[in-house]
């Protein structure tokens, strides 16, 4: 992916999480989970959203025990725009180098086959939980 559709599309995730955690903030939490909704069986990413927010009101262990994938996108919604921001003022591309690394390293199967694993642990997790 070229550095600047990168950017772009980081940016748009990166404003359209902050509003949904605004919106989830203001109101009362939607249940917006197509599978859950077809399946009745939760996602492995169901529950992030409210992991994120209990990790903004400074309820680590509860954040971590409704779903851990919280803490990943909690630290990329705050390093990766900030990221971004700082290549862009910089007019370097470090972001977009580590990206295609990051991508070419995942596609080694020991790496990925972990990242896998851990995914569908937390999936029976969330199943067991019955989120």
């Amino acid at each position: 992916m070229r550095r600047n559709r990168l950017y772009m599309l980081i940016s748009g995730v990166a404003i359209c999480s902050y509003l949904w955690l605004l919106f989830n903030l203001s109101s009362i939490a939607l249940n917006v989970c197509f599978f859950k909704q077809i399946t009745s069986l939760p996602c492995p990413a169901c529950g992030t959203t409210q992991s994120v927010l209990l990790l903004l009101d400074g309820k680590f262990h509860a954040a971590l025990m409704v779903n851990p994938l919280g803490l990943l996108a909690l630290m990329l919604l705050v390093l990766v725009p900030m990221w971004v921001l700082i290549d862009i003022l910089a007019g370097k591309s470090t972001l977009h180098t580590f990206y295609i690394k990051t991508e070419n390293l995942i596609k080694n199967r020991y790496i990925a086959s972990p990242l896998i694993l851990f995914m569908l642990i937390n999936w029976a997790w969330n199943i067991m939980k019955t989120l």
